[in-house]
């Protein structure tokens, strides 16, 4: 599931469902969260999929694998466009983040039978 962002940065690109924390949340509940706010959707994280650390914007970024619980979405203010893609179709040039190439070059990794663990690293730009 991608979302064409109804927001800046990055109005009009592609990305992941996720976005920042509120004070004292967890990181699973701003998770679940963002999920719902940018689509509507309900999900189950199942676990941990990369973390990414992105030190020019003094950032971490964790990107968990769910489960949708049903199969309603729906378009929000914060995005203007929901689509499922295959792994081959996901439009590279339109994607917003640096973190979110990696996170989907891992799934893409992990789905042609590489191990399924948490992908660690240091992005350079954002």
């Amino acid at each position: 599931m991608l979302c064409r962002r109804g927001i800046e940065p990055r109005l009009g690109y592609w990305n992941l469902p996720a976005g920042f924390l509120e004070n004292e949340e967890s990181v699973e509940l701003g998770a679940l969260r963002e999920v719902e706010e940018e689509t509507g959707a309900r999900v189950k994280i199942e676990k941990l999929h990369s973390i990414y650390n992105v030190l020019k914007a003094q950032q971490v970024y964790l990107i968990f694998k769910a489960q949708m619980l049903d199969e309603h979405y729906a378009l929000t203010p914060e995005s203007t466009e929901i689509k499922f893609f295959d792994w081959k179709a996901i439009p590279w040039d339109e994607i917003a983040f640096s973190s979110n190439i990696h996170a989907l070059k891992h799934w893409i990794s992990v789905l042609n039978g590489g191990p399924d663990e948490i992908n660690i690293g240091t992005l350079e730009l954002n």
